[in-house]
Formats: C-alpha cells, sequence, structure tokens
C-alpha cells in the first residue's frame, strides 16, 4: 500500500496485491471524499473514498470492499478452473485495518487462509515487498522526474489536475509492473513460498530475464512500502500439500517472531 500526493485533498492510498503465478490483481484506490478524479480507470479496479475529507488510508470499510471487489472473485475464478477445493493463502503484514475480526471473519467464510507477517519481517517475508513494491515506486518516481522536468508542469496549478496527473502515474506504474510476470514470481521465490520441486527449466523461468526485469527486482530489494497482500492459489507446480507445508512453516516462524 502506498500514499501518493503530497496534500491531503491530493493523496490516494493505492493497494497492490500479486500471485504467486505472476500476475497483479485488480487495484484499489482509496481517496478522501469526493476528491476521486474523473479518470478513466481500469474497469476492474476498486476506486473508492475513505469516508472523510481528510483522510485517504485503508480501514476496516475499505478492506472489506477489497476483499468482496478483488479477492473474492480473483479466487472464485481460479478455484473455477482448478476445483473447488484448491487452497488460497493471503499473506498481510499488521497494518490494523488487515487485522480486524471482521476481515479475518470473511477471508474464513470464503475459505481462505491469511497470515500475518510480524512488524520488521516485510522484507524477508513478504512477496511483493521482495521484489514488486520497489519496481511500482521507481516507476512512479520516474514519472514524476519526467514530468517535473518538462516546461508544462508549470501548468499544472489546480487540484484536478493534479489528481488527474497522479492517477495517470498510477495507472502507468500498474501497467509496466504487471508486464514483469518474472519478477512477481521471484518475490514468492525469495518469501519460500515457491515450489522446491519445480524443474529446473520452471525454476530458471521465475528469475529476472530482461534487463527491466532486473532492474525492478533491484530495486524491490531497497523498497520501503510496508502494506500490500499477496495471494497464492493458481500455480499449477504447488500441490495442496506443498501449500500447506509452507503455510504452517510461514505461520510458524510469524509465531515465534510474536513471542520473541
Amino acid at each position: 500500500m502506498s500514499v501518493i500526493g503530497e496534500v491531503v485533498n491530493t493523496q490516494m492510498t493505492a493497494l497492490v496485491s500479486v500471485t504467486m503465478a505472476g500476475h497483479l490483481l485488480p487495484c484499489q484506490l482509496i481517496y478522501p471524499d469526493k476528491c476521486v478524479p474523473r479518470y478513466g480507470f481500469p474497469s476492474d479496479w476498486n476506486v473508492t473514498t475513505s469516508g472523510t475529507r481528510t483522510d485517504h488510508c485503508s480501514s476496516e470499510a475499505t478492506m472489506l470492499l477489497f476483499l468482496e471487489k478483488v479477492i473474492e472473485p480473483y479466487v472464485k475464478l481460479v478455484r473455477a478452473k482448478l476445483g473447488s477445493e484448491r487452497p488460497a493463502l493471503c499473506i498481510f503484514d499488521t497494518y490494523a485495518a488487515h487485522m480486524r475480526a471482521s476481515v479475518e471473519h470473511k477471508l474464513t467464510e470464503l475459505g481462505i487462509h491469511f497470515v500475518h507477517i510480524p512488524p520488521g519481517l516485510s522484507h524477508e517475508l513478504q512477496p511483493i515487498e521482495l521484489t514488486v513494491s520497489g519496481c511500482f515506486k521507481s516507476k512512479m518516481e520516474e514519472q514524476f522526474k519526467e514530468w517535473n522536468e518538462d516546461d508544462t508542469a508549470a501548468s499544472v496549478v489546480g487540484l484536478p489536475e493534479t489528481r488527474l496527473l497522479h492517477a495517470g502515474w498510477v495507472v502507468q506504474a500498474y501497467q509496466d509492473s504487471s508486464e514483469q510476470i518474472n519478477m512477481i514470481k521471484e518475490g514468492f521465490s525469495k518469501a519460500g513460498l515457491m515450489s522446491s520441486k519445480a524443474e529446473p527449466s520452471s525454476v530458471k523461468a521465475e528469475l529476472p530475464s530482461t534487463e527491466a526485469e532486473r532492474a525492478c527486482s533491484e530495486e524491490g530489494r531497497n523498497s520501503s512500502y510496508d502494506a500490500n497482500t499477496d495471494v497464492g492459489n493458481d500455480s499449477d507446480s504447488n500441490t495442496s500439500a506443498d501449500l500447506d507445508n509452507r503455510l504452517s512453516l510461514l505461520a510458524s516462524t510469524c509465531l515465534q517472531a510474536g513471542d520473541d
């Protein structure tokens, strides 16, 4: 989850989630009330408001909406393809909105396992933190620098224009990042969640194979993003037993860290 903008009326929160198969799920954008720009966002995105004019943060209400509009449709789609008993796992950090009882109840109702990465361990255990966050951030920064160095920057002075700029940057960063399939998979590999039984050719395919992917991967190692969601249940190379074992290992790691 990243905050974009310098003042509240131009800020938004972007909740980005990825899958073990190397895909970006539709994005959730959260704006302060009455601050959503008239921009042509992708139709499957969940663009919503926080409920107040002074806040754009993820909340219990927006998390439930995220589960309804993004996670639930995706899991149902995968299970329709791979079987209704296919296990699913969501990996969250410990941001308060992710740990609400209603959110956990909804996940349980959907038959989705969930774990929370303890504070300070996202850079070790959270797949999206290991690669995608840094890539997404760097692409946002590239667009800002390009705009800032252009003479047209001075002509953008109003809030509506600024919001439109930010919206365009987020959509472009999302589209660019979504093309880095191998880089997205690498995050799960680094977190120890990719199958150790993969054939050599599959393992090779999970590594950054282009200059752009290698650059994004390097950015990911130095990322400062905090709250994101990782979803794993659509990779054919991972059996139910494999996923259960990795879930148990990850949960055990989280519990041990919580006791320290």
